[in-house]
């Protein structure tokens, strides 16, 4: 199993202060199998926010992991780590995880970077304070979300152009296709949603969430050429090992059938009247006014669900979920909208089964609704603030918040708290389940529970 931390707790003698960490555990006995250290992005103010660590959930495809680092890097791991080898072509791993531009002796317990796409370097994306979001995986494509944003005022947008969704070829980490939609110009924090993909009518779509409050749905990329080149963009490491960026690759290099850009089939706006300026530049009243979308847009017969929300950091605290009819094309705020659902801000992902919807709210409030008609069957107040998602499983709803609470609830339209678990300090992720057992990160434990 796979999960993101800081080194709060100094994990490894050999790295010290604030860092990025993966860890690679024994599912059975939660033993470390091998660990990933990332230092801090120091070049970009607030873009690596202090003791946020790693926070991009692992994507995991037969031996290869794939990851979005706190230096807005996307990498592709060896599962095994290092114990079978450094293999390649990235071997550069010594001078990777340095903070000091020492490098680091490597051990059989410590990561095997296989490849690395540096996403600042290459595309000129500017994070504000974290890097994140799930990597999409299709076919050989990996589509990512740069989590590009505002700089360290919130006034502007340093990169108002730099794209929001790219594509790379994961055998190799070759850029293969970005959007062109410039949403950076609009947005109000960060960007903040995985990518998700689904087929509409015999039309395959990826789902995009982005920073400024608009769902975008695109055509799959092309596949790549069947027979990659071994070299490609970030398999160098910077000589400045203060900013640990690679220089961006040289023209030469591209690879010779281009960037495609990716093909926008609809948008919809959560809260069209929002404030979008066209440079980026300076918002009247704030950008706190404008809203983002946090979650993951979750396709389910045949509709499209996601919430926009005012930004939890922020002092405004509006924010509604909707439905989508996601078959349409060109702007579909008016024409696609099934019905919308106050209620307030929202971070997590929806969960839906059996014609039923669960969401948890910034507000500790957790919904279950009618997915047809947005209607609710109940509403329990957890009294503490939830920022994840929750989890559907074994005919029960589990979720937790940030007052040390984890609640178990019977999935159906009737209320039933199975019970409450005290998780200190308090769980903000979602839980995870497997082999009969589920997984729930706390902010500074991992639990494992099972039935006894």
């Amino acid at each position: 199993m796979y999960i993101g931390t800081n080194n709060s707790a100094r994990l490894d003698d050999r790295h010290s202060g604030d860092r990025g960490v993966l860890l690679c555990l024994d599912e059975q006995t939660g033993k470390t199998l091998w660990r990933l250290f990332v230092p801090k992005l120091t070049s970009i103010r607030n873009a690596d926010w202090w003791y946020v660590g790693l926070s991009s959930p692992p994507t995991v495809e037969g031996d290869r992991v794939y990851v979005v680092s706190n230096r807005a890097e996307v990498l592709c791991l060896d599962a095994k780590g290092q114990a079978d080898g450094n293999d390649g072509p990235f071997t550069r791993e010594a001078e990777f995880v340095a903070a000091d531009g020492e490098g680091v002796a490597q051990r059989k317990d410590d990561a095997d970077i296989l490849w690395r796409y540096d996403m600042v370097a290459e595309l000129n994306v500017s994070p504000h304070n974290a890097s994140n979001g799930s990597v999409l995986i299709d076919g050989d494509l990996l589509y990512v979300c740069t989590s590009n944003g505002v700089e360290y005022t919130h006034t502007r947008v340093p990169s108002p152009d730099a794209p929001s969704l790219i594509v790379l070829d994961k055998r190799t980490g070759r850029l293969v296709a970005r959007d062109d939609e410039k949403t950076g110009r609009g947005l109000a924090h960060g960007q903040w949603s995985s990518p998700s993909m689904g087929t509409v009518n015999g039309r395959r779509l990826v789902f995009h969430a982005a920073g400024n409050g608009i769902c975008y749905a695109f055509e799959p990329a092309p596949a790549p050429p069947s027979s990659p080149s071994p070299s490609g963009a970030g398999l160098g490491v910077s000589s400045d090992r203060a900013e640990r960026a690679p220089k961006p690759t040289p023209p030469s290099e591209k690879p010779a059938w281009g960037c495609h850009r990716l093909k926008k089939v609809w948008q919809f706006a959560v809260y069209p009247d929002d404030p979008r300026p066209a440079d980026g530049g300076p918002v009247p009243g704030g950008r706190e006014k404008i809203h983002v979308i946090y979650g993951c847009p979750v396709l389910h017969e045949g509709k499209l669900y996601f919430a926009g929300t005012h930004d939890p950091w922020h002092s405004e605290r509006e924010g509604k979920l909707v439905c989508v009819d996601p078959s349409g094309t060109g702007d579909i705020t008016k024409s696609g909208l099934v019905w919308s659902y106050d209620l307030g801000r929202c971070v997590g992902n929806v969960s839906v089964a059996d014609g039923l919807l669960y969401v948890g709210g910034e507000d500790g409030r957790v919904h279950c609704l009618d997915a047809k008609t947005g209607k609710p069957h109940w509403v329990h107040d957890t009294r503490g603030p939830i920022w994840g998602g929750g989890l559907l499983a074994d005919g029960k709803y589990y979720i937790g918040n940030g007052r040390r609470g984890f609640f178990i609830f019977r999935h159906g339209p009737k209320l039933e708290l199975i019970r409450k678990i005290e998780l200190l300090p308090g769980a903000y992720n979602c839980p995870a389940a497997a082999n009969g057992r589920l997984y729930v990160a706390s902010q500074e434990n991992l639990y494992c529970i099972e039935r006894k």
